[in-house]
């Protein structure tokens, strides 16, 4: 979305737009989030909307690929994410350290104003 002279980087996904830029359906997320043990926050207010945002999609996409493109089982991929969860890797630390910065690019561009 452009507004003026910045971008606004959309911080907040629903499910069926994280399916459009995946390729998959929302019942195969919803199966990947309940097989895989995937803690998605709710919606404060709205106890049936899931919130997304670019790290659970990057979660997604990673699954996707370990399933379709290496062949990976779904026991396979939870217990990839099990020993992840137990010494996480550093793309982690990547991704929340790229939302840190979209967010203060934000406000850094609303107070230039």
């Amino acid at each position: 979305m452009h507004t003026g002279n910045y971008e606004i980087k959309k911080i907040y996904f629903k499910i069926n737009e994280v399916a459009d830029v995946l390729g998959v359906s929302t019942a195969l997320i919803r199966f990947w989030e309940k097989e895989l043990e995937l803690y998605i926050p709710k919606r404060k207010g709205n106890k049936n909307t899931r919130i997304y945002q670019q790290k659970h999609i990057d979660v997604f996409q990673n699954i996707k690929k370990l399933i379709r493109e290496d062949k990976y089982t779904l026991k396979g991929v939870k217990n990839l994410i099990k020993k992840r969860k137990q010494n996480p890797l550093p793309i982690d630390m990547i991704t929340e350290l790229k939302e840190a910065k979209s967010f203060l690019q934000i406000i850094l561009n609303k107070m230039k104003k």
